[in-house]
């Protein structure tokens, strides 16, 4: 028993004296630490309690950049106008300014203090970053490209700038430059959801389906990823722009230099402290549609129908009121007439035939059926002539599916099982070529079969 109580005496000492290492490093420096750590709510309430007791213009900023990076704009917004234009001159006070208001949707405003923050700091990566997604917003795409240049330029996260600079190219309807730009982030392990979205969609649009269907191998089914493609390649464009939230601002700001201009018409007027919070993560569209902008796709107003009654719901009227009608010319003693009816020609509808730009070959299966080995090949169009060729040095079967454009399946895939070991599709011009790599020689014809859109390759055993 004694051992027992001298083992938790132990382990309670180890603990408070664990506890007091973390209360006097969290004393030194819990600013850090909360940052690193993401631990905006609790950085908030340790700011909040230091303004309560010394509401100075520094700890107002720190408070209103822990309540920004928490997602309150609004919040941050209140505390940047407590502090006296005159006390801080800082870039990055001015940037924090114009973070708060982009995320409310003020962007004059915004764009008042980029500049400020400009003519601080003329190297300020997060300003010109924050400078290109206004000036996309705006539709001056060109304009919009150099200050993403110039972010990149002076350090700003590459991997943000560079899906910034993607969503101009795709704006621009350069699908094939933007995929460009985002493939090496995925391929390095540099890309975030947003960037593989944009991937996705430029790769789709530009028709690129062999890094497509890389891309998504290892999500769903042939099928599923088929049907994510052709909807990807029908969309249109829609902006995924990053803005990026800096999460390691200085923790102290100089006060008031002198001989500084004072910065007018930057203050921000009361109405602004009342203005709507939105969501910090938002999409930017423009305001006009300039030449070389997609524009994003509307949504039509819902169209409310009246009832109306059916053909035959119709007729059944109409004889009731003949009936009523022909009751009461018995009861007066007319003479009943025949009332002639109408006939309705029925309208043919139009068949609109559907242009189509691209024939894709969709799939490929194998399948046992008895004791011979059956292979299955599915397009998204109606089947013509199968070119056929056995290359015996190389014990491969080659089929040439002529009409075919592209394919939405994995380009390679590898059989355990059956006389093929290897499947390997190849784009060409005109066809698309079916490659079997056989495991043994085999040089007997298999047995062809095209159905509609089906292409059956069958070796009896």
């Amino acid at each position: 028993m004694k051992k027992i109580t001298f083992f938790v005496s132990a382990l309670l000492l180890s603990a408070c004296s664990s506890n007091g290492v973390v209360e006097e490093y969290a004393g030194e420096k819990g600013d850090q630490l909360l940052i690193q750590t993401g631990n905006y709510s609790a950085l908030v309430n340790r700011y909040q309690k230091q303004v309560k007791e010394s509401p100075s213009p520094e700890l107002r900023f720190k408070l209103a950049n822990a309540l920004y990076l928490s997602g309150d704009p609004e919040a941050a917004q209140f505390q940047l106008a407590l502090i006296p234009q005159d006390d801080l001159k800082n870039a990055e006070l001015d940037m924090l300014r114009a973070n708060v208001a982009f995320d409310l949707n003020k962007n004059n405003v915004a764009e008042q203090f980029i500049n400020a923050a400009l003519r601080r700091n003329d190297r300020y990566a997060e300003a010109y970053n924050l400078k290109g997604l206004l000036l996309a917003q705006r539709g001056s795409l060109q304009e919009a490209k150099k200050s993403f240049d110039a972010a990149r330029q002076y350090g700003f996260d590459d991997a943000i700038v560079k899906n910034n600079l993607a969503m101009v190219a795709m704006l621009q309807g350069n699908f094939e430059l933007a995929a460009d730009i985002l493939l090496p982030l995925v391929r390095n392990g540099r890309a975030d959801s947003t960037v593989e979205a944009n991937l996705l969609l430029a790769l789709a649009k530009s028709g690129r389906t062999r890094e497509f269907s890389q891309l998504m191998s290892t999500q769903g089914s042939n099928a599923a990823m088929r049907e994510k493609y052709i909807s990807l390649n029908q969309a249109k464009a829609i902006n995924q722009f990053s803005q990026s939230k800096i999460t390691q601002r200085p923790t102290t700001l100089p006060t008031a230099l002198p001989n500084l201009e004072k910065e007018k018409d930057l203050a921000e007027p009361s109405a602004i402290i009342a203005a709507r919070t939105l969501s910090p993560k938002r999409e930017i569209l423009p305001k006009e549609k300039p030449k070389d902008v997609i524009p994003a796709p509307k949504t039509p107003a819902p169209i409310v129908e009246k009832p109306t009654a059916s053909a035959d719901e119709m007729k059944l009227l109409l004889a009731k009121k003949r009936l009523k009608a022909a009751l009461e010319a018995k009861r007066r003693g007319e003479e009943i007439k025949p009332v002639p009816v109408a006939k309705t020609a029925s309208t043919p509808k139009k068949k609109v035939k559907k242009s189509r730009s691209r024939y894709l070959v969709t799939d490929m299966n194998y399948v046992v059926q008895g004791t011979d080995a059956q292979y299955t090949v599915t397009s998204d169009f109606e089947l013509g002539s199968i070119r056929t060729e056995y290359l015996e040095k190389r014990k491969k079967w080659v089929f040439d599916i002529k009409g075919a454009k592209d394919f939405t399946i994995k380009r390679r895939r590898y059989l355990t099982d059956g006389p093929v070991k290897k499947i390997v599709l190849g784009e060409h011009p005109g066809f698309v070529r079916v490659v079997l790599e056989m495991r043994e020689n085999t040089p007997q014809k298999p047995e062809l079969l095209v159905e509609n859109n089906t292409l059956t390759i069958r070796w009896k055993s």
